[in-house]
């Protein structure tokens, strides 16, 4: 083996453990998703009260929590309520991509798997926007509604990847070198 092809072996070698001890470093996280509903109708905010969501309400950079939703023709009412710190981490979504949430003895936000966020457009002006009291609108003056679902495939290959590269690492490697100078051409000794 000549020294050009033994550098180009050891650059390959520490790029794929540096891949293999950044990946182990990112595992084991948990994941959810954002789904958005525009053209929202009475039927869909009568199915979110129905799952038992947690329900927020957007209006500019205000956010409450709605309780006792109620749904009469395509008005909607309820009570709003301050809304509990544990519930800020829509400012940090992306409904993009994937988002991370913790899931530790320490820091449990599967709470976000429960929420659904009711998005009010900016023209709408609700006069009375405080805590206890009763409000109502109606479905057309929806911007949209985010819901948020736990991502199954992102979370299984943040807790399966770590574990699966770094066992396939010695193959991968021993692939490497034996094909670099062909079948049976790797020894030691050269």
């Amino acid at each position: 083996m000549t020294t050009t092809r033994i550098r180009q072996m050891k650059k390959i070698c520490v790029i794929l453990i540096a891949g293999l001890m950044l990946s182990s470093m990112h595992g084991c996280m948990y994941y959810y998703k954002v789904h958005t509903v525009k053209n929202i109708t009475p039927r869909e905010i009568k199915n979110l009260d129905s799952l038992f969501k947690y329900l927020i309400l957007h209006q500019g950079d205000s956010a409450w929590h709605i309780e006792n939703m109620g749904i009469s023709n395509s008005q909607v009412s309820g009570i709003l309520s301050v809304l509990p710190a544990n519930h800020f981490k829509f400012r940090n979504t992306n409904p993009e991509k994937a988002n991370r949430y913790r899931y530790t003895n320490k820091h449990n936000e599967t709470y976000v798997l429960n929420e659904a966020h009711i998005y009010l457009s900016n023209d709408t002006l609700i006069p009375v926007f405080g805590t206890g009291n009763k409000i109502g609108f109606d479905c057309s003056t929806i911007k949209k509604i985010e819901i948020y679902y736990k991502a199954r495939g992102m979370t299984t290959a943040s807790w399966v990847l770590p574990v699966v590269l770094p066992l396939s690492f010695p193959i991968i490697l021993f692939t490497i070198l034996t094909l670099s100078g062909g079948p049976g051409s790797f020894s030691l000794s050269q």
